[in-house]
């Protein structure tokens, strides 16, 4: 009986992180690393995205990383969100996340 609890115990946590973790969405910064946010991701072609998610200020990349990108740190070796990103057009119909201080490539911003 002692052992069932402290197993239920330990799987607790795990199985409320999990819970926590499968609402996150992956999601690409153009021309950086990609970072989970815990919202819909601004994805999408035509007039209008499917949502307005980006990565904020201070969040962590969960892959892409390295050190040519403008979100590296060297100090933690993380790249790190320095500002929000915005959810933009890019060309005619494709939306996606920026950083606005960066910008994507030659590409016409609208936001």
């Amino acid at each position: 009986m002692t052992l069932i609890v402290m197993l239920v115990g330990l799987l607790s946590p795990t199985i409320a992180a999990w819970e926590l973790v499968k609402f996150y969405r992956n999601i690409s910064v153009c021309r950086d690393a990609t970072y989970a946010i815990p919202s819909s991701a601004c994805i999408g072609v035509g007039e209008a995205p499917e949502a307005l998610g980006c990565p904020k200020r201070g969040d962590v990349a969960v892959s892409g990383c390295t050190s040519a990108l403008p979100s590296f740190n060297k100090t933690s070796g993380l790249c790190v969100a320095r500002e929000s990103a915005v959810c933009a057009m890019f060309g005619r119909d494709m939306w996606g996340c920026v950083f606005p201080s960066i910008g994507c490539a030659n590409l016409t911003l609208i936001t």
